[in-house]
């Protein structure tokens, strides 16, 4: 019987029998490392995105980088005060007018009905018992619907009407204007509804309006008031009269009518 016979090794290596596990190979060694950095990147990558996001709760409005105000997710303006307060001039070719607005405010035109509308940005004032937030609106142009000027003859004089002078008026146009203060009718203090241009007509507080105001197709409808009338009937929101003027947005109004120009 043969005796037993270890096979063959390499020289350079001990014996099978004295070797230890098995030595990881080069290229193995290079791939273990790769993906150990890999993992170690998307570790540190995941640590950041927690540490920046949070723990999933609503994170604060974000803000403006050039300004530090919030944008409009808190409904706050989104350009400075005193670029806000800047003076933009508006000139209509369809109505030959021209006025001039606070930067803050914008204006839409349709030129097939002519009629301008200039809006102020969202603001909160008081509805009575509630309050509201909503926009601050002027309308200037051409005759009414029929059922503004229904809403323009039930209404009353909730106010004396305020004698205006224009900032620079043109030869086409009178130097002064009165603005009239509307609203429902009633008995007692009524709401201020809308304003409205009546030209040399002036009301006493609780007078009537009836029929003194008709505006013919041909005729300037300059009105306004607190809500966007989306319908074109001159139906606002009704704010408590004696407390129009603490309103910056019902003083800019004034301040369009007193800048108009008519060419």
């Amino acid at each position: 019987m043969n005796p037993q016979v270890e096979p063959m090794h390499d020289l350079n290596q001990p014996p099978q029998h004295l070797r230890g596990p098995k030595q990881k190979q080069g290229p193995t060694k290079k791939i273990m490392l790769i993906a150990g950095i890999v993992a170690g990147v998307l570790a540190v990558s995941a640590g950041a995105y927690f540490l920046l996001k949070g723990d999933g709760k609503p994170q604060p409005a974000a803000q403006n980088q050039q300004t530090g105000q919030q944008t409009e997710e808190t409904d706050e303006p989104a350009m400075p005060p005193a670029e806000a307060a800047q003076l933009q001039t508006y000139k209509s070719e369809a109505l030959n007018i021209e006025i001039a607005h606070r930067k803050d405010w914008t204006v839409a035109e349709d030129a097939e009905k002519k009629v301008i509308t200039v809006t102020s940005p969202k603001f909160t004032f008081q509805t009575g018992s509630d309050s509201r937030k909503d926009v601050f609106t002027v309308k200037i142009g051409f005759g009414v619907t029929k059922d503004a000027q229904k809403n323009i003859d039930k209404a009353k004089a909730v106010r004396d009407s305020l004698l205006i002078g224009y900032d620079a008026p043109t030869e086409a146009q009178r130097h002064y204007t009165n603005i009239s203060y509307l609203g429902p009718p009633g008995d007692g203090v009524s709401p201020f509804e809308f304003f409205m241009v009546t030209g040399s007509t002036a009301f006493k507080a609780d007078a009537p309006v009836a029929s003194t105001i008709i505006i013919n197709a041909s005729d300037f409808l300059i009105a306004g008031g607190f809500g966007a009338d989306t319908q074109n009937q001159l139906a606002f929101e009704n704010v408590p009269a004696a407390e129009l003027e603490q309103y910056p947005a019902f003083e800019q109004a004034v301040a369009i009518v007193k800048s108009l120009k008519v060419y």
